[in-house]
C-alpha cells in the first residue's frame, strides 16, 4: 500500500482506538509523561470532545481543528541492486509469470503536522500521535517498510502554508521499501538464458570439433 495512506490508517485506527478506551491515554499521561492526574484527565476530556480530524495535504482555513496533516516531503531511490535485477514473477497463476522485475530501495519521509488554536494542545496531540505511531510499527513492518525512524520539531508559523492563529508542531517519519516493477517484454526472453561462461584451466575434450582442446565452454540455464 502506498506509504501516505498506510500512514492515514495508522492515525486514525489509533485515534479510534484510543477513544474507545480513554483509560488508555488516560495512563499514557499519568505514567509515561508523567503529568498530575488532574492535567492528564484535562487532556483525556479534551480529547474526546475535540478529536483532531486527520487529513491529507496542508491545512486549509476551512479545516476542522485540530487535526493531522499527512504530507509527503521526500521520496527518492536510494540502493540500486546490480543491474537493477529483482528476481522474476514466480507465481504461475499469474498471467504475467516468468516476466522480469527490476528492483531498487526506495526511501519515504513524510511530515506530519499536529495543527491547533492554542500551543498546550499541539504538545499533546502530538505526544499522543508519537504514542500512536511508535505502536503501529508492525503495522508498516507487515507491509515489508523497513529502517523506520520518528523525530519531531516545533514549526515556525507560515502565513503561506497555514491559516493564521495556529500552533503546529511536526512529527517526521521516515522509512524504506523496496520498489519492484515488472519488466515489459522480458516474460519471453527467459526460454534460454545466457548464465556465464565455464573457464576450464586443464582445458576438456570437445566432442563437436574432434581432439582440439577447449577452455572455454557457454553456460546457459532453460526456464
Amino acid at each position: 500500500m502506498m506509504i501516505e495512506r498506510l500512514v492515514f490508517r495508522a492515525i486514525t485506527d489509533g485515534i479510534a482506538r484510543l477513544k474507545a478506551d480513554p483509560d488508555e491515554l488516560l495512563s499514557f499521561f499519568e505514567c509515561e509523561a508523567l503529568l498530575e492526574k488532574k492535567e492528564a484527565t484535562e487532556i483525556r476530556d479534551y480529547f474526546l470532545a475535540n478529536t483532531p480530524s486527520v487529513i491529507h495535504g496542508y491545512a486549509r482555513a476551512d479545516a476542522k481543528f485540530p487535526l493531522y496533516a499527512i504530507m509527503v516531503t521526500a521520496e527518492s531511490q536510494s540502493d540500486k541492486f546490480i543491474g537493477d535485477e529483482g528476481g522474476f514473477m514466480d507465481d504461475p497463476a499469474d498471467p504475467e509469470f516468468g516476466t522480469d522485475e527490476l528492483a531498487s530501495i526506495w526511501d519515504y519521509t513524510l511530515n506530519i503536522v499536529c495543527y491547533s488554536q492554542h500551543p498546550d494542545v499541539t504538545l499533546y496531540n502530538f505526544q499522543l500521535l508519537k504514542n500512536i505511531m511508535a505502536a503501529a510499527l508492525p503495522f508498516f513492518k507487515n507491509d515489508d517498510y523497513f529502517d523506520i525512524t520518528l523525530s519531531g520539531a516545533d514549526m515556525a508559523p507560515d502565513s503561506a502554508t497555514m491559516p493564521a492563529g495556529l500552533f503546529l508542531r511536526r512529527l517526521q517519519f521516515n522509512a524504506r521499501r523496496q520498489f519492484t516493477q515488472p519488466l515489459i517484454g522480458s516474460k519471453l526472453g527467459r526460454a534460454w538464458t545466457l548464465s556465464g561462461l565455464f573457464i576450464d584451466r586443464e582445458g576438456a575434450q570437445s566432442e563437436d570439433v574432434g581432439d582440439v582442446r577447449t577452455n572455454v565452454r557457454v553456460n546457459a540455464k532453460e526456464d
